[in-house]
């Protein structure tokens, strides 16, 4: 992707007032602009994305094309025809989430939502809050919170509710590892030095994952021919009589519930460690956020939580690439031709601090409506499957956590070497009785 002057000429007609890492973006020679442009939505999102919306909502570099207005966010999240999900295509074989607008994407998704029943979600609530204290008593007041809490309780939702029991936790903590790390960090415009070592062990870890789930759909088969009544994901998928017209066959089956393992173990692991974090940065709404948990009410408390991710999301974008010639945000004073080809990167947290969508956008306040933080979990074609699943598991973690006394932390979220939060040590008084 080439970058024209265009943007050095802006920034010289625009002045320099209040465009300070706008003006570090425009020095830097063009074919390392995208390296730097990284660092600073690593190091400094909520500054440069200001400065992005107020000075250059569409802004065009070597490597992709960030989008920093809500609007056109939207736009972008909206046209899946048009901004695709190609990337994914290397990375996921015949997984729904590599196609827009298919046969594939709608029998899949389809099924997907109708196993993934919503009146699922009170049981659903209730098993997660009985795995989280399970976590927390056992740990006794002294907790690495992430291979104890965040990550292993998911898993353990997995084995529980999604049904893929007998393998193991730490195996399929290997795999969703694995396997997510290259899909959501290991895109050609990412440019890491060992990414090809990184897509193969993803592929090693997808072959080891589907064998393991053919051997999984075999032996719950014929449980279900002796106890017909089991009631997971994985059961009421092979209880499924779907023609065989629809093409859902075995390979579809391994490939979607394989989809539910990954899409559930680091992003959860990965948000509930920053909400957190964010919620500890500010002790008097943490005190609030205790009382509402401690009051038992879950709605309000999701508040709290879907608000703290705001400030420090999972990602700060979606990545999708234009199938076709495109003019962006078109009768607007930054309306851009985007070329067919080129990787657009909707800057979803800058979105969600667009004062056309959020009122006082530099405010932590949780009662906001969630319209404001559904971008969290994505928007149109490529909204996140489990995401009634995710506004319970995540919250209610969170809340079990806060209602144990003198919660602190006792050191910062360790990423190690990688993407993923690795350690995050706490400390907390014996529990209370009756939590």
């Amino acid at each position: 992707m080439k970058c024209s002057g265009r943007f050095r000429r802006h920034m010289g007609r625009r002045g320099r007032r209040g465009r300070r890492l706008l003006r570090q973006v425009a020095k830097a020679e063009p074919d390392s602009r995208f390296a730097l442009v990284r660092r600073l939505m690593r190091d400094k999102p909520r500054q440069f994305f200001a400065e992005l919306r107020r000075h250059m909502p569409i802004l065009t570099t070597d490597q992709a094309v960030l989008v920093a207005n809500s609007n056109d966010v939207h736009e972008v999240l909206s046209l899946p025809a048009v901004f695709t999900v190609d990337l994914n295509k290397a990375k996921m074989d015949n997984h729904m989430l590599a196609f827009d607008e298919t046969t594939l994407n709608q029998r899949d998704k389809g099924i997907m939502h109708a196993v993934l029943n919503r009146d699922d979600l009170p049981k659903l609530r209730t098993l997660v809050g009985t795995l989280t204290d399970q976590a927390l008593d056992a740990a006794d007041g002294v907790i690495d919170l992430v291979p104890k809490l965040t990550r292993w309780v998911p898993l353990r939702m997995v084995e529980d509710y999604f049904g893929l029991t007998g393998i193991g936790v730490e195996a399929m903590a290997r795999w969703s590892r694995a396997i997510q790390y290259d899909a959501f960090f290991n895109q050609p415009f990412d440019q890491l030095a060992d990414a090809e070592a990184v897509f193969q062990a993803s592929r090693v870890a997808y072959q080891e994952l589907g064998a393991a789930l053919g051997a999984l759909l075999k032996r719950r088969g014929a449980e279900l021919k002796v106890d017909p009544t089991a009631d997971d994901i994985v059961a009421r998928m092979l209880k499924m009589q779907l023609p065989p017209e629809l093409g859902f066959d075995i390979l579809a089956l391994v490939t979607n519930i394989g989809g539910l393992l990954i899409g559930t173990v680091e992003t959860s692991a990965k948000v509930t460690a920053h909400a957190l974090e964010q919620l500890l940065a500010r002790p008097a709404i943490f005190a609030n956020a205790r009382e509402v948990a401690n009051r038992g009410d879950f709605d309000e408390f999701c508040g709290y939580v879907w608000e703290a991710l705001r400030f420090h999301p999972f990602l700060p974008y979606l990545f999708r690439v234009s199938a076709t010639d495109h003019v962006l945000a078109r009768g607007t004073a930054h309306e851009t031709f985007i070329p067919a080809g080129s990787t657009v990167l909707a800057l979803t947290q800058s979105a969600m601090f667009d004062h056309h969508l959020v009122d006082e956008p530099e405010t932590f306040r949780a009662d906001r409506p969630y319209h404001v933080h559904a971008l969290h979990l994505g928007h149109g074609h490529h909204r996140c499957l489990g995401d009634q699943i995710a506004r319970v598991l995540v919250p209610e973690i969170l809340r079990r956590l806060l209602l144990r006394p003198n919660l602190r932390a006792t050191g910062p979220i360790d990423y190690g070497s990688g993407a993923f939060p690795e350690h995050y040590p706490f400390r907390y008084d014996r529990p209370q009785e009756n939590l």
